[in-house]
């Protein structure tokens, strides 16, 4: 590389971080320790110069445009299909390997400011649901995976402005796969905490290897080990409490419903074609937990705005940024580097050491003729996979292809108590199950239960597929156990009390899902999304004539008024009280802005 000016040539990983610091410098937000360094360069790099004069007139023509308030997306990109039969979109050829690192930073850039950009296309884009059905075919026929991804944070901590990851991702269907994030962070001094994470996972174990836990008003300096390490020898198949961050091969779950998002249009990335997406970002959850695997991580809030960019024909992620909605700038981006579905096999098949804290999963293998366990008849395309027993006694089969699974899970006896949460739903012949999302234990589930045995049946597979499986499961079900200390009711029955109100607004998408008395007799009513992947991003209503005061607290609370009404507002834990007269009413939704939880409380009638 030729010399300018007598200044030696940069070298090219860090030429990039160059031209990815030159939004930020133009908008006057880079800290004046980076700023430094980059007008340096920009006097010896004419190709950066060149760039900054692009980006500087793309700036201006967006200055000239001013818009209003950012408006609240809620109701356009919350809701979600019940049922779906998307139009599959087949890869053309089996997919190789992929460059992304010499990615203009101009086409970057402008992607992330809206789809008014002139060269970001919108004929023959596909539609949601074609993208969904298309990723769903990815993640089943997907066997094996590498890639490596860039990660650049703002946010953190107000000392460290800017924190940058390398990240290296290898995968082989359906369970095995290993994960390691080095943090290349300049820190104001080596007492600070690295944020380097180690994660390996097989059909026989799982292990971490992550930074300490430190609250982020006691850095840099934290007492304790610099490093936890934890396992599980044993492990069961698709256990939800160590879950494997697949989301960053193939974003199945982020798009597991064709409403969670919106198709902003088609672009090209280092020559292929890919589709830019846009999500709330408690939509996003399942990516960004499984970039953010282990460690410490800035924090989000559940409307913040989420843009990925993903392959038109792998439905591999290419970028994906998350910018907080008061601002302009992203503070979060993942950005490929190299990708490829065809890895050498030692790559694949990390083995899983001893951990210093092991946990035993309890799982024995087993023949599944062996085992008692009422098998689906209809499986989706998957294929028999683990059988085995638990040291609880439970019997467990399962089934998979590609990042697709399905785990059938046998308990013998009835249970004493179950979520009143849980959503009725009817199998063929009108039999009755209970639909339920994810918690820290399970997965996203449906439950049946017979006279003697209960069934929970996990999956990844979309709601409607997963109950017409369920629903091929040869048993006469029963209604669930009856609760100890609450009674369940229709949500009519709930909402015709003398001193309840029903909701006129919510949130495209939402749809009453579940309802029971509490035994001071308030009546509870939540509501969620048809195929919701966490538990917790529901909206739960209550109302009771026998409260008569707010509750005391010691959480930090904002005061508005609902309808004349004084109303409390807890950020922390998303819920909105007030008395209406000589009724107590409050609506929880952890994953919902107070704007949107105040228009539901406003349309309580």
């Amino acid at each position: 590389m030729p010399r300018t000016k007598g200044r030696r040539p940069v070298s090219s990983d860090l030429h990039e971080r160059y031209r990815d610091d030159l939004s930020a410098f133009i908008d006057g937000e880079l800290p004046a320790s980076e700023r430094s360094a980059l007008e340096e360069h920009l006097e010896g790099c004419a190709e950066c110069r060149a760039l900054e004069a692009r980006l500087r007139a793309v700036d201006s023509a967006v200055r000239l445009h001013p818009v209003g308030p950012v408006p609240n997306h809620t109701g356009d990109i919350m809701g979600r299909l019940a049922s779906e039969r998307p139009v599959v979109l087949r890869r053309a050829e089996r997919f190789r390997r992929i460059r992304i690192a010499g990615v203009a930073a101009a086409a970057t850039i402008a992607l992330l400011i809206g789809s008014s950009v002139p060269w970001l296309r919108e004929g023959n884009v596909a539609s949601a649901a074609e993208i969904t059905g298309s990723v769903r075919e990815a993640a089943r026929s997907l066997e094996s995976y590498q890639a490596s991804y860039e990660i650049v944070e703002r946010g953190w901590h107000p000392d460290v402005p800017v924190r940058r990851f390398q990240v290296e991702v290898a995968f082989s269907s359906p369970e095995t796969m290993s994960l390691t994030i080095d943090d290349e962070t300049t820190y104001p001094s080596s007492i600070w905490p690295r944020n380097d994470v180690e994660l390996l996972a097989d059909a026989e174990g799982w292990w971490i290897q992550e930074p300490s836990l430190c609250p982020t008003d006691a850095l840099p300096i934290c007492e304790g080990t610099q490093t936890d390490e934890r396992g599980v020898m044993s492990r069961q198949p698709f256990d939800g409490t160590n879950r494997l961050p697949t989301d960053l091969i193939v974003p199945l779950e982020t798009l597991a419903a064709s409403q969670s998002f919106t198709v902003i249009g088609q672009t090209t990335v280092a020559g292929r074609d890919a589709y830019e997406l846009e999500m709330e970002f408690r939509d996003a959850l399942p990516f960004v937990t499984a970039i953010q695997a282990g460690g410490s991580w800035r924090e989000f809030n559940p409307t913040d705005r989420v843009r990925m960019l993903i392959d038109a024909e792998s439905w591999f992620p290419l970028k994906v940024s998350v910018t907080p909605r008061s601002a302009q700038r992203p503070a979060l981006t993942v950005s490929a580097v190299t990708l490829d579905d065809d890895p050498p096999a030692d790559l694949t098949n990390p083995g899983v050491p001893l951990a210093e804290t092991l946990r035993d999963g309890g799982w024995s293998p087993q023949d599944p003729e062996s085992l008692d366990v009422p098998a689906p008849e209809y499986l989706a395309g998957l294929e028999p996979y683990r059988a085995g027993t638990t040291s609880t006694g439970r019997e467990v089969l399962t089934y998979a292809r590609g990042l697709t699974w399905l785990k059938v899970t046998c308990v013998q006896g009835r249970l004493d108590s179950y979520p009143l949460t849980a959503e009725p739903v009817q199998l063929s012949g009108g039999r009755p199950a209970y639909y339920l999302p994810a918690d820290s234990d399970l997965r996203r589930r449906v439950d049946i239960f017979t006279e003697d045995e209960h069934l929970f049946i996990e999956s990844n597979l979309p709601r409607e597929v997963l109950i017409d499986v369920v629903g091929s499961i040869s048993v006469e079900t029963v209604e669930g156990p009856d609760p100890k200390r609450a009674s369940v009711v229709t949500v009519d029955e709930a909402l015709d009390l003398p001193f309840t109100q029903a909701p006129s607004y919510l949130p495209d998408g939402y749809r009453a899902s579940a309802a029971y008395l509490a035994p001071d007799g308030s009546s509870v009513v939540v509501y969620r999304r048809p195929q919701i992947e966490f538990d917790g991003l529901g909206i739960e209503l209550v109302q009771s004539d026998a409260v008569a005061f707010l509750p005391a607290s010691s959480l930090d609370f904002e005061t508005i008024r609902i309808d004349g009404s004084l109303a409390r507002w807890s950020p922390e834990a998303g819920e909105l009280q007030w008395i209406d007269g000589d009724v107590y009413r409050s609506i929880t939704a952890p994953s919902l802005d107070l704007g949107t939880v105040a228009a539901i409380a406003e349309g309580l009638r």
